[in-house]
């Protein structure tokens, strides 16, 4: 038979015979298994591990054979599966035949109703039926079987319902092959969909998830209402959003969760090499799900992955390109809208839905569009304990809490590579998976969203930095406080600030304070130099500050560090009309936050206030600015504590050492200290003792550091805040 599979010749007359059921075997697999005298494999050219076809009245299955020597000529022990599966009991007799064709299934339906009912506590339904596929896959199945399956120490108990293939009358057996599409039902029904097993499927989507099921579900399974309506059902939906958000899991789960035929589809599987493949592809995607449909009565769904690269905007296209859209879009016309239960809905996801050609996204095409964004905390949380049911972890409730908290920015992809790396440490230290391994994991994973940007910043606390504390408060106002305390901003009906400018003199810790906010906020932080962002191509510059602010938003709340802004801020009257004023002119409107910048924080640091254009320092952009000036003496005191105390010298020094270095900042503050180690250490070296730093090594460190900001400079600074107060 066509597409047949044979299964394997053995020596001996291979005759059917009929064989009497003596009783029940034990050691029972996951599926039927019959126990054969030796001399009756023998004679039937059967070896222990070969498979045979059991027949009895009308019922029919595949088992494994082994050799029994409890059983005499003629008779046979079955496991329970293949006795449930016959629906014989002792005494009966059931012919076994050696010799059979199989033909490959393409759609299995089983019912593993009480599997089912246990599993959403350990995972989603498409997870499920991943462990059924590959339990399954390679096995010879017939309607009416039971297989037992082994999972958690216990063993569930699971019926082949419905198969089907090619042939339509072939009664099995049926090969499980890697494209039979594995379906969970109910006494051969299509199962429908029940509240909530999408939503376990993937977790976190419960918006998303009922604006799928009105775009897909009803127009296949209720078409009378738009009918009632006197409106067209939608013919296509598209799912967009960032990479790693669920949109393929999603479009997965739902065709297992739907009674109706769902054809899955990636864009390589529709783009060709030849002339006319891909038109040709298309059409025979089209064309499969319209007669699947129609035989079935129950419509269809056609999910394509990745569909910008099936219709990318064909201004830009080559003609190749061009055609295959064109055959698309016609294709896509030619799904009926009668709504009469045989329709088709095309559901399309894609992460860069700007690269679609526009004729995709009219009315009447894929009309309904669905937005798969960065998860929230409850949505998180929600995520993280899909991926922890498969997981033997000791986390609390409160504990999940506080992980789904901070992890800002992650996605569900980026959730489950925490979880893996979670578990990897755990298992190569032989540690038990607790909040610990997550704290470790979370270093090492960052949001992919922010991988190409994303700096490991060094953890600088606010202790680390001595003095300071009036511009410490005012960082923490600008930069924390709506992160922490946004219900005290929501009761005064007021935003929090958009962008903090930290300007002084060289030296004076602005990129600590910096790194200090990254640190305390736990908040994403992505820092940019002013000149990175410059390109010698038209238009490069402005997109690069375009996608910084797009990844800061995807991963909010986020902190973007613009470290010597006046590379990318200039003042437009001193620069001309050049390619600075044109990047200026992006950062400046992506600042505005016209797409919305919540929890998105500007925070830059120049040492050249009076560059800067006066449109970037006015309100509602970098509208707090903040003077670092000179380290007051008890500044460097703390400074130089700080620095003694991590030297071999002597501690009593440091409040000489704060009076003798009026003027320095805290750079060079932190070099007298290293220049005096090196001269302690060029001594101890010569003489073959142990270092320690001295007060003639300090006194000849302040000769060789000389403070360069000059108190002209300083006075600078302070004019430049007052006048910047006065306005």
């Amino acid at each position: 038979m066509p597409g047949g599979r044979k299964a394997p010749e053995a020596a001996g007359s291979g005759a059917p015979g009929t064989w009497r059921v003596l009783g029940t075997s034990k050691g029972a697999g996951h599926g039927p298994t019959a126990h054969l005298p030796s001399k009756d494999l023998k004679l039937l050219g059967l070896a222990p591990g070969d498979v045979v076809l059991l027949c009895a009245k009308a019922k029919r299955t595949v088992c494994a054979c082994e050799a029994s020597g409890k059983a005499s000529s003629g008779e046979l022990l079955l496991s329970a599966a293949a006795l449930g599966s016959l629906e014989v009991k002792e005494g009966d007799e059931v012919t076994v035949l050696r010799d059979f064709e199989a033909l490959e299934a393409n759609e299995l339906w089983v019912d593993a109703a009480a599997l089912a009912a246990e599993w959403p506590r350990m995972a989603g339904k498409l997870q499920l039926l991943k462990y059924l596929k590959a339990v399954l896959e390679g096995a010879l199945v017939v309607e009416g079987d039971l297989r037992l399956i082994s999972l958690n120490g216990r063993a569930w108990e699971v019926a082949i319902r419905t198969c089907r293939g090619k042939e339509k009358d072939w009664p099995g057996p049926w090969l499980v092959v890697e494209k039979t599409q594995l379906r969970l039902g109910l006494e051969g029904t299509p199962a429908l969909p029940h509240a909530g097993s999408l939503e376990a499927s993937v977790g976190g989507l419960r918006q998303v998830v009922e604006e799928l099921r009105e775009a897909v579900q009803l127009p296949l399974q209720r078409p009378e209402l738009y009918r009632q309506m006197g409106i067209s059902a939608p013919k296509g939906v598209l799912l967009y959003g960032p990479p790693g958000t669920g949109k393929t899991l999603l479009a997965k789960s739902l065709a297992a969760d739907l009674g109706c035929f769902c054809e899955l589809l990636a864009a390589t599987d529709l783009v060709g090499t030849g002339v006319g493949e891909s038109e040709e592809r298309i059409a025979a995607a089209f064309q499969n799900c319209r007669q699947q449909a129609r035989e079935r009565g129950t419509g269809a769904l056609l999910f394509i992955d990745e569909i910008d690269a099936v219709c990318p905007k064909r201004d830009d296209a080559s003609e190749v390109e061009r055609r295959m859209v064109a055959a698309f879009l016609t294709a896509l016309d030619g799904v009926s809208d009668s709504g009469e239960g045989s329709g088709l809905v095309v559901l399309g996801a894609t992460n860069r839905p700007e690269a679609l050609d526009p004729a995709l996204r009219r009315s009447g095409r894929l009309e309904r569009e669905i937005e798969v964004g960065v998860p929230n905390a409850e949505e998180r949380l929600e995520i993280l304990r899909v991926h922890l049911g498969f997981l033997q972890h000791h986390l609390s409730e409160a504990e999940e809490r506080q992980l789904a908290r901070r992890c800002h920015g992650f996605v569900g992809a980026d959730l489950k590579a925490l979880c893996g790396c979670a578990a990897r440490g755990a298992l190569r230290r032989q540690l038990p998976l607790d909040l610990d391994r997550f704290w470790e994991a979370l270093r090492q994973v960052p949001p992919s969203a922010l991988k190409e940007l994303l700096v490991e910043v060094p953890e600088v606390r606010w202790d680390d930095i001595g003095g300071y504390e009036s511009t410490k408060e005012a960082l923490k106002e600008a930069v924390e406080w709506p992160i922490r305390h946004a219900w005290a901003f929501e009761a005064m009906g007021m935003e929090a600030p958009k962008g903090v400018l930290l300007y002084g003199p060289p030296g004076c810790s602005k990129t600590m304070m910096a790194k200090a906010v990254a640190t305390e906020t736990e908040m994403n932080f992505i820092s940019v130099k002013g000149p990175e962002l410059f390109s010698k191509y038209v238009g490069d510059s402005e997109r690069s500050v375009r996608e910084v602010f797009r990844k800061a938003r995807q991963a909010a709340p986020c902190v973007i560090f613009f470290d010597e802004v006046d590379a990318l801020g200039a003042s437009r009257e001193s620069e001309g009309g050049g390619v600075a004023s044109r990047v200026l002119a992006q950062l400046l409107v992506e600042m505005d936050g016209v797409g919305g910048t919540r929890h998105v924080v500007v925070l830059a640091a120049t040492n050249r206030p009076q560059a800067l254009d006066s449109a970037l320092t006015r309100p509602g952009r970098l509208d707090r600015l903040v003077h670092v000036p000179l380290p007051d003496e008890a500044a460097r005191l703390a400074i130089l504590q700080r620095q003694l105390g991590r030297m071999s010298a002597d501690r009593s020094l440091a409040p000489q050492l704060a009076q003798s270095t009026a003027g320095y900042s805290g750079a060079e503050v932190v070099m007298v200290c290293r220049e005096a180690a090196l001269r302690a250490v060029r001594e101890a070296v010569e003489s073959a003792d142990a270092p320690k730093a001295e007060a003639k090594h300090f006194e000849a460190a302040l000769r060789a550091v000389q403070p360069r900001v000059t108190p002209e400079m300083a006075h600078f600074y302070a004019d430049f805040e007052r006048s910047m107060q006065r306005t």
